[in-house]
């Protein structure tokens, strides 16, 4: 059964609410009831540019709704002119969404809700035909993304091949499990491939044991995470000797993950959610430019760690090798929910203990975010409990 004219409640705070009919049932027409303010009008601009890509026949209308006083002009107008409008009550007021319902019930229209979380819909008598098409939808990270003007601008680091998965979770073990002396392995690398990259070898390095940077820091070279690399295949060769090091990069991917010291818990939260089956995307290092619109030099940027989605929810994960601070709970809060909705899920991961800081504890419980210790990385099954958890996974 085709609809004809999908209605929607317009909701500033859900961006889930506003798409999620559309997807499911693909209307021909949406029309929004929406009071004026401009960032209403702005958002549902958005919304019928990331719709149109998807669906290009859809056709969208904007139609003014301030109260719930005008209910009843606004609609019954709507009902003279949209050919079988189906009135979904999902977003929008409870005042607003009460006053059409009535006027559904009253004129026997079609109305609906679909509570998403239990996903199901509730539905007016004139509406039961709809309720045998309807089938949750499995949405895709941009259309979230493009719902809200955002778009996925750039990767900061490459996605790994599954080959290389086993030698990245190895590595990443041993980073968890001597976080002191990888920070300063790290740092030696850094420095040593800095050099090199001056000399245009980066990929190779000829150093001695011990190198300083421009502050006259120095920086200790670590046989045991150089040797562990070269056996997991990160280095191409690897010679030591009393006086001299001499190593080679596997490739600058290898390169890029040595020289970084947090990009292994990226890789550890990824390659975790990949192999679950629990999510159908799973991205790393997510630049996102949230005004969408490509070459602008001032856009606003902001880089996310880990993007999942399963069925309707997308997850989205920051990972921290340092006690994480009340702005870095509050920022991926932040995105989670302007990107996702009320159904999005937000996790911090740590390599950091927080014994010592239960105010971040704290912090996490008020936001509602899933937070993961690294006493929790450090058992054997480490993240997955909380993947399970984040995706709604039965």
């Amino acid at each position: 059964m085709q609809l004809k004219t999908l209605v929607e409640l317009f909701d500033l705070e859900n961006t889930l609410d506003n798409i999620l009919a559309s997807h499911i049932f693909r209307p021909e027409r949406v029309v929004f009831l929406t009071d004026e303010r401009r960032e209403c009008i702005s958002r549902i601009w958005e919304i019928e540019r990331a719709l149109t890509r998807k669906y290009p026949g859809m056709k969208f209308t904007i139609q003014p709704l301030n109260t719930s006083r005008n209910v009843d002009e606004v609609c019954e107008r709507l009902m003279a002119t949209c050919p079988d409008p189906v009135f979904d009550l999902t977003g929008g007021s409870d005042a607003i969404s009460f006053a059409i319902m009535e006027l559904c019930h009253r004129r026997f229209r079609p109305c609906f809700c679909i509570d998403w979380r239990e996903g199901v819909l509730l539905c007016s008598e004139a509406a039961e035909d709809y309720k045998k098409e309807f089938q949750m939808p499995t949405l895709l990270l941009e259309d979230f993304l493009e719902a809200n003007g955002a778009m996925i601008l750039r990767k900061m680091h490459s996605t790994p091949p599954e080959k290389r998965y086993d030698a990245i979770l190895a590595f990443f073990q041993e980073t968890l499990k001597r976080p002191k002396e990888w920070l300063m392995f790290c740092r030696f690398l850094q420095q040593a491939a800095a050099e090199a990259s001056r000399k245009r070898h980066p990929a190779v390095i000829q150093c001695k044991h011990s190198i300083s940077d421009p502050n006259g820091k120095v920086a200790q070279f670590r046989p045991d995470f150089a040797q562990l690399a070269y056996r997991l295949g990160f280095l191409k060769n690897l010679e030591i000797t009393p006086n001299q090091i001499h190593m080679r990069f596997a490739d600058d991917t290898s390169l890029r993950y040595l020289t970084s010291q947090g990009t292994w818990l990226e890789l550890y939260c990824f390659i975790m959610a990949r192999r679950t089956g629990w999510f159908h995307e799973c991205q790393m290092s997510v630049v996102i430019d949230w005004d969408g619109i490509p070459q602008r030099r001032d856009n606003v940027v902001n880089e996310i760690d880990v993007m999942l989605i399963r069925g309707i929810t997308p997850v989205f994960i920051s990972c921290k090798t340092s006690v994480p601070n009340t702005e870095s709970l509050n920022e991926i809060e932040l995105y989670a929910k302007k990107l996702g909705g009320a159904g999005a899920k937000s996790m911090l991961v740590t390599t950091a203990d927080l014994s010592n800081a239960p105010t971040v504890r704290v912090r996490a419980k008020e936001l509602d975010l899933i937070l993961v210790e690294r006493e929790d990385l450090l058992k054997e099954d480490g993240i997955l409990p909380f993947l399970k958890r984040a995706g709604n996974v039965p």
